[in-house]
């Protein structure tokens, strides 16, 4: 639901609409709707992910990817997940 204030003479009115995203028909096309386009942008950059991860893996000694600690905090280590540099 969506709030809106708007004023009416010297009065001040809540506008009380509801909104697309309300419906559970709209929230479920938009999960459907991000899930393809997402899964659809993954397919069509795949070809040029791999080809960039096999330059990488002609041209360095290590791995593609790799796991890096950089510190520890109080809490917890600190994973990072890095694509190796020049």
């Amino acid at each position: 639901m969506r709030e809106r204030l708007f004023q009416l003479g010297r009065m001040q009115m809540l506008d009380l609409t509801t909104t697309p995203a309300d419906s559970l028909d709209y929230a479920l096309l938009k999960r459907a709707f991000d899930i393809c386009f997402s899964a659809g942008v993954l397919v069509l950059t795949s070809p040029l992910l791999l080809l960039i991860a096999l330059i990488i893996r002609l041209t360095s000694r290590g791995p593609v990817l790799f796991t890096q600690k950089p510190c520890r905090t109080q809490w917890a280590a600190i994973c990072d997940v890095q694509v190796p540099g020049p």
